[in-house]
Parts: structure tokens; C-alpha cells; sequence
């Protein structure tokens, strides 16, 4: 029973109806799950981190609430900003003592999210505006991507070899003008690659990781002067060429900001208010249209994607927006997860999960792509739930079996030693 509601929440979550915004049928199954969680509860939060994420949390939260008072956000808005930061942590904690110890619940949760993106984008609801390269590159090519991690993992394949499959994908995703999914797709492949080394260290001063890193960002330039080039001289197509232009800045140069304008809006706003933050879905429409057209656009042209916004300052991004809404404490709990993340994939850890090591690095991965250049909203409520926990499981699971292994007579550490910070 608790393999169909873990597979049924994250299919679920594109299902969605309006009550104080939207409401995913997913995030009601989740609710229906909780009976099932409770027996496992009290083991779960007596993991190592576990109460000092919800400490965090619970500040955000405050945080958040305290922003929305002072300056008076719209109930409709500071509803939804606070409602957001709930699920999260409802998702935290059910989820998490659902899944923990046990790595096919957590393949089925992530095999029933890949499903759900195939599903949405593969056309079982209305995106017949998007071409297909648009559907490969927002849902369909993330769930291929991790259809063949979860396939691999199954077939049990231990050459390093097959990791030719995913970069290959990479690539392809690169010629399809999916640039963040070829991105992920190699950066996963190459770190799987390092970590699976015989010899491999786990301090991060380790010489072989070094020069695969060193390696793997000449590798990024090369491929971003390639990119450049190719989208310029149309060889990716006119619609390529056209996106280039217009994300290329006003000097014709291009980098991994090139379009990613929001940061252009949420940064002065940070600026301005670094301790308090501006409240949930923060509007500013002389702002907005200002800095529109401060960014080249005209005055009609900003006029209307200010209006067409209605004056919500753009923050296509977890970190920067949670610092911008809810202050100080937005900033801080993201800087700890990424934090969290970069102990994970440096250290190995995910390897503590027999079977989907590479499709977890994958999802991490992903997951770190998308503190930076991704809005928390939508189905990324449960999903960073999720991916909390999966952080927590591996490093608990991780470090209790580097302790065993120091221990004398390979004694097991007893799980007693408190709150851990980091």
C-alpha cells in the first residue's frame, strides 16, 4: 500500500485544482499517506539533521510571516507563500519516514515523478504550443534521462562503461538547445565517473579530483564557445538562433546568466532589504517596468510584460527568491541545503544507496541546478520534501557506516549524539 501512494503522489502532482491557489490531487494523497508514516515517525526524526532542517524551516517560515506583516502583502499572496513552506515540511517528514531505509520506495517516488513530467509533456495535457524540442527540453528529456539511471541501476550494470549512455544523452540534449538538461546530464555522468574511481579519496583536496574537475569546466568552456558559435551561425535552427539573440547581453557576450533576466529584479530588491525581505509573491509594477527598460526593452514592450505580470517581481530561483520574500532566513536555509548537497556528491554518499547511486547524483544534481535558477512553487512543494529527506537518509547512512567501519570490532555507533548542524 504505501508503494502505491508513494508512486500515485508525485504522478498525481500535475493534477490540479484552485483552493487559496493551486492545490495538487498528489499533495492530497500525501495527506492520505500520513496514517501510514506515523509508526515510523519518531525513528525518522531522531535521525541525525532531521530536527535541525525543520529548525530551519520553522525560521523560514517565521521569517516569512513576519515579511508578509510589515509589509502588508495581498492574503491572497502571503496564503499561498506560507502554504508553500507547509507542504514542504509536511512532505519532509511523511515522506521521510516512509522511504528511509528502504531504496525501492525511493526509485517508485522518483520512477512516479519521471513518469508525471513524461506524461505532462509527452502531450496528455494541452502544450500543442510547444514544439517537441521544447517538450524534450522542459519534461520529456528528464524523464529519459532518469528512466535509463533507474534502468541501469535495476540491470545491476557495475561497468563504468555504460556511462557512455547518459553522456551521449547530454549531448543530444546540447543539440536540442536543452542546455540545463546537457548540463545536469554531463555534469552527473562526469561525477559518477570520478567518484566511481578505485582509488578515489574523499577528502576534496584529492588530486585525481582535481584534475577531473579542472578538466570537466575546460570541457563547459568549450562547449559554451561551441554553443555560442553554432546558435549564432543558425546551425541549430532559426528558433536557436532567435533565443541566443535575445538571451546574448548588450555587448553580443554569452554566459550562464544569458537569459536568466530575473536576477536582474530580485537582486536590487535584496539589496535594498536583506534582513526583512519583501513578502510572499512580492509585486512592484513601477519597479518592474522600470527595470525592464532599463534592459533594453521599450516602453510599450515593458508596459506590457510588467502588466501581463501584474507587477510580480520575477525569482526563477529557490535562493534568491527565499531571500528576496521572506529575508535573511530565506537566504540561510538554501545556503545550508546547497550546503548539504555539496557534502553528498563530493563525498560519495550517494553510493550508500544500492542500486540508484546514479540516479540519485542525478537528481541532486538537478536539484542544486534548481536552488539557483528555478522557482519554488508548483510541484517543487513536495518535491524538495522529497529530496530533504533523500539528503538526510544517504549522509545519516553514509557516515554511520564510516563510523562502523573505524569502530572498534566494527561496533555500530549508537545514533545518540544529538542535533547535528552540518
Amino acid at each position: 500500500m504505501i508503494s502505491i501512494f508513494l508512486f500515485l503522489m508525485p504522478v498525481l502532482l500535475n493534477v490540479r485544482f484552485d483552493f487559496v491557489g493551486s492545490v495538487a490531487v498528489g499533495e492530497l494523497v500525501l495527506v492520505a499517506a500520513t496514517p501510514w508514516a506515523l509508526p515510523r515517525m519518531m525513528g525518522w526524526i531522531k535521525v541525525r539533521r532531521v530536527k535541525f532542517v525543520l529548525l530551519l524551516i520553522a525560521l523560514f517560515f517565521l521569517a516569512q510571516i513576519i515579511s508578509d506583516l510589515y509589509r502588508g502583502s495581498d492574503p491572497y499572496d502571503y496564503m499561498r507563500g506560507w502554504a508553500r513552506l507547509v507542504v514542504t515540511s509536511f512532505s519532509f517528514v511523511v515522506l521521510g519516514a516512509l522511504i528511509q531505509g528502504d531504496e525501492n520506495r525511493i526509485r517508485i517516488f522518483i520512477a512516479g515523478f519521471a513518469l508525471s513530467s513524461f506524461l505532462v509533456y509527452g502531450g496528455a495535457v494541452d502544450v500543442s504550443l510547444l514544439t517537441m524540442a521544447e517538450r524534450f527540453k522542459y519534461g520529456i528529456g528528464s524523464a529519459i534521462v532518469m528512466f535509463v539511471f533507474m534502468g541501469l541501476g535495476v540491470a545491476r550494470v557495475r561497468s563504468r562503461l555504460w556511462l557512455a549512455i547518459p553522456f551521449l544523452l547530454g549531448l543530444c540534449a546540447f543539440f536540442l538547445n536543452a542546455r540545463s538538461l546537457a548540463g545536469i546530464t554531463l555534469a552527473t555522468t562526469v561525477l559518477a565517473f570520478v567518484v566511481s574511481q578505485p582509488n578515489y579519496s574523499k577528502s576534496l583536496v584529492n588530486i585525481r579530483t582535481i584534475r577531473f574537475c579542472a578538466g570537466g569546466l575546460v570541457a563547459a568552456i568549450g562547449l559554451l564557445y561551441a554553443y555560442e558559435f553554432s546558435a549564432s551561425a543558425g546551425y541549430f535552427g532559426d528558433t536557436a538562433k532567435e533565443k541566443y539573440l535575445q538571451q546574448s547581453d548588450r555587448t553580443g557576450s554569452f554566459s550562464i546568466l544569458s537569459g536568466r533576466d530575473e536576477m536582474y529584479y530580485t537582486l536590487p530588491k535584496i539589496i535594498d532589504s536583506p534582513i526583512v525581505g519583501w513578502g510572499s509573491w512580492h509585486r512592484d509594477l513601477p519597479y518592474v517596468l522600470q527595470r525592464t527598460m532599463e534592459m533594453g526593452h521599450s516602453e510599450n514592450a515593458s508596459k506590457y510584460i510588467a502588466e501581463s505580470r501584474m507587477g510580480l517581481v520575477p525569482a526563477h530561483s529557490h535562493i534568491f527568491g527565499g531571500w528576496m520574500e521572506a529575508g535573511i532566513m530565506g537566504g540561510v536555509f538554501w545556503v545550508y541545503v546547497l550546503f548539504l548537497l555539496f557534502r553528498v556528491i563530493m563525498s560519495g554518499a550517494f553510493n550508500q544507496v544500492e542500486g540508484i547511486e546514479c540516479l540519485v547524483l542525478y537528481v541532486l544534481v538537478n536539484f542544486t541546478w534548481d536552488i539557483f535558477f528555478s522557482p519554488y512553487a508548483g510541484e517543487r512543494r513536495m518535491w524538495t520534501g522529497f529530496l530533504l529527506a533523500l539528503i538526510v537518509i544517504v549522509l545519516d547512512k553514509h557516515e554511520r557506516r564510516v563510523a562502523s567501519r573505524n569502530s572498534p570490532l566494527g561496533v555500530r555507533p549508537s545514533g545518540k549524539e544529538g542535533v547535528a548542524l552540518i
